[in-house]
């Protein structure tokens, strides 16, 4: 057998005996491919490309064709985000290919990326990419693994979204929670400015979210409702009504005590 491998990711593979097509692998990668390599006396073949992963193929198809067996995958774009997890042996990153991933700092085979729902069986029935249909890159991510095994412990920021998502790490996938402010003062809710930063109390209950307009969100983890917003007083919130009178609850007018800043 002799294998090819081009700028999209494909990999043709020729019978030389037989002087035929064997078979192609499709989207063996999702960069072009950088190097192969047939094991010496084995059905066996190694990948390598341009997307940061190296990928096995075992050829034990009864038509020739060859299986993914193992592979090792790291972001196919500089990272942007990194927080170490738990006890320190595990690690959340977000890159700029809008992909979150836990890696273990002790065994290799414990990485994976957090699912977004299928994008890779959505992209190839709309026939576009992968990183089309996954969320914006992440720009702040908080965790807690103090609820980990019973509901979404990540919270993360994407850029240019005024929401934020929840993320259930013991299913290594996307949460059904998103974080979205209750009101209505535009067609988004909240302030209408994009989240910038967000966290997650030490008990695992509660998920704060800020955005870059300045307002403050809580939210329950659990449920996903909105349980408070934190934002700066408005004149009219810091004007204080009192009733005067004769101290017996009647006759009494109502005065506005003006602030501090004399509004």
């Amino acid at each position: 057998l002799m294998a090819a491998g081009g700028g999209a990711g494909v990999v043709t593979v020729w019978d030389l005996e037989g002087r035929r097509l064997s078979t192609v692998i499709r989207d063996a990668h999702d960069a072009p491919l950088t190097s192969l390599h047939f094991m010496p006396g084995e059905p066996r073949l190694m990948s390598a490309g341009r997307d940061n992963s190296i990928r096995q193929w075992l050829f034990d198809n009864a038509d020739g064709g060859a299986r993914l067996l193992r592979f090792r995958a790291g972001h196919s774009a500089p990272p942007g985000c990194l927080s170490y997890y738990g006890d320190g042996s595990r690690l959340l990153s977000a890159g700029h290919d809008r992909a979150l991933r836990l890696f273990s700092v002790i065994q290799d085979q414990q990485s994976r990326e957090l699912s977004q729902k299928h994008t890779a069986k959505r992209a190839k029935r709309l026939k576009v990419r992968e990183e089309d249909l996954k969320l914006p890159r992440v720009t702040a991510l908080a965790a807690c693994q103090v609820r980990e095994r019973d509901w979404c412990n990540v919270i993360t920021a994407h850029q240019g979204d005024p929401c934020a998502y929840t993320w259930l790490l013991k299913n290594y996938t996307l949460g059904e929670h998103v974080l979205r402010p209750p009101d209505t003062k535009t067609a988004k809710g909240g302030d209408g400015t994009a989240v910038s930063c967000v966290a997650i109390s030490s008990c695992g209950n509660f998920g704060v979210v800020g955005t870059a307009g300045g307002r403050i969100d809580r939210y329950n983890m659990q449920s996903g409702l909105h349980r408070g917003t934190y934002a700066r007083p408005t004149p009219e919130d810091t004007t204080l009504a009192v009733s005067s009178g004769s101290g017996n609850g009647g006759g009494g007018r109502e005065e506005v005590i003006p602030n501090a800043n004399g509004s």
